[in-house]
């Protein structure tokens, strides 16, 4: 009986060891990717306009944080082992409510932020990726493709949309090229929309509520 115990206890010992030794090494770990704002500390006018900067709508392909490229031949993919700090839309988000700080006359505000806000501006992600127009071992084309309505928060009355497509090719084709292209991009779109928003007759608009 002593000798069956000991055998069952050495068995086991045995398929431990087995076990511990025939576990997969494990993964690299993913690169995190955050874009960079530059936010100045602009003081702001009396009459400075309040939006509420809705979280921007996209596709589910541009949902998560994976990095996006593109080929000429229509497909998407991710880069393996390397993903952004938040999801897309969020980024997008958060970059526009910063630059918004840059401006004496308008205030940018999450709609988690509770302030009343008379206008709301609703921002849909059309492209955010790398596409790699001349094959994989060119760098490829950034192309960030936003469209932004803007409308009375309060009963939606609509007030204007506008379109901006920033493209610029990437220094090379390593990740670190792309990420800074595509945080360049993107801030260049943001920017182009924030100036529409200051062009004086969408603004007089906007002091309005519409």
């Amino acid at each position: 009986m002593k000798a069956l115990k000991f055998l069952s206890f050495s068995m086991a010992i045995f398929m431990i060891g087995c076990t511990s030794f025939l576990l997969p090494e494990p993964a690299p770990a993913n690169l995190v990717y955050r874009l960079g704002v530059t936010q100045q500390s602009i003081p702001k006018s009396q009459k400075a306009v309040i939006i509420r900067v809705d979280r921007p709508k996209a596709s589910s392909f541009l949902q998560g944080k994976d990095l996006i490229v593109s080929f000429s031949d229509l497909r998407l993919a991710s880069v393996e082992q390397a993903q952004w700090e938040e999801s897309i839309p969020d980024m997008v988000q958060n970059t526009f409510v910063n630059l918004l700080g840059n401006r004496e006359g308008l205030i940018g505000v999450l709609p988690s932020s509770g302030v009343r806000s008379d206008i709301r501006i609703s921002i849909t992600i059309k492209r955010f990726e790398a596409y790699f127009d001349n094959g994989k071992s060119n760098a490829p084309l950034i192309i960030v493709h936003l469209n932004s309505t803007v409308s009375n928060a309060s009963d939606r009355a609509f007030i204007g949309t506008h379109d901006t497509r920033v493209v610029e090719r990437s220094k090379g084709i390593e990740v670190s090229s792309i990420v800074e292209s595509i945080n360049n991009s993107n801030t260049k779109a943001i920017k182009d929309i924030i100036n529409w928003l200051d062009n004086p007759e969408i603004y007089n608009k906007l002091t309005s509520g519409g």
